[in-house]
Order: C-alpha cells, then sequence, then structure tokens
C-alpha cells in the first residue's frame, strides 16, 4: 500500500512545468486561478505539489496555456537538464530576465546583456571562492 499524500516525481515534475509555462505566458497565479475557476491558492498548491492537480483540471489549464498537454510530461527523469532548466526559469527573477530579453532586437545589445551577465556571474563564483578560502 503506498501513501497517497506522497509527491511523487511525475505530480513535481508536472507541478513545477505548470509554474514555469503559466510565468512564461505571463499570468499571475490570480489571472491563473481565475481562468482555471479555482483559487488563487489551489493553484498555489498545485505548483507547490501539495495538491494533485486532477486530469481534466490538467487539461483545462493546457488549453488556458495554449499547448499540448503532452508538455506537462516532458521530463527525462532525475537529473534531466530540461527539468534542472525548468527549475531555474521557475524563479521569477530568471523569468523575468529571459522575457525582457526575449524582446531585445538587436544582435549587438543582446551580444552585450550576455557578456555582461556571465561577466557578473564569473565575479560572484570569483567572490565566493575567495570567501571560501578565508
Amino acid at each position: 500500500m503506498h501513501n497517497s499524500r506522497k509527491v511523487r516525481a511525475t505530480d513535481a515534475v508536472i507541478a513545477l512545468q505548470l509554474r514555469v509555462f503559466r510565468i512564461h505566458a505571463g499570468l499571475s497565479q490570480e489571472e491563473f486561478a481565475s481562468l482555471l475557476g479555482v483559487t488563487y491558492q489551489q493553484v498555489q498548491k498545485y505548483e507547490k505539489g501539495q495538491n494533485r492537480i486532477s486530469a481534466s483540471r490538467l487539461w483545462e489549464a493546457s488549453k488556458v496555456l495554449s499547448m499540448p498537454i503532452s508538455e506537462f510530461f516532458a521530463s527525462g527523469g532525475e537529473g534531466d537538464e530540461r527539468d534542472e532548466l525548468m527549475r531555474l526559469i521557475a524563479d521569477r527573477d530568471v523569468a523575468q530576465v529571459v522575457a525582457a530579453f526575449g524582446r531585445i532586437s538587436a544582435e549587438r545589445t543582446r551580444e552585450e546583456f550576455v557578456a555582461l551577465v556571465l561577466c557578473i556571474a564569473k565575479k560572484e563564483v570569483g567572490s565566493a571562492t575567495q570567501r571560501d578560502r578565508i
């Protein structure tokens, strides 16, 4: 017998992808909840994996987000690169940066932006390494 309250790996993947796809669609939890006919608290529980989302509600979510329902199940399993990317994109700050970057049309500006971010990240890693040595 299994514990029905335990979050399974598939439930966690679906929860994460629901959050990422909602953010990518530019919807707040409140807006998304309204379109699904649930409370925003319920959306929070779906996205955290606290409550499993039913097949019919997942179907509705796929329609609201204009995407095939199969996208919620697209995962390569433990340690999959896509899953790691999805977890990263689920961060609101990362999602905002990605969305803003997508609106930059000038190739040179895009290259400079990437160079700037890489430079900042390198400095952050260097600072952390120096702190670890102290």
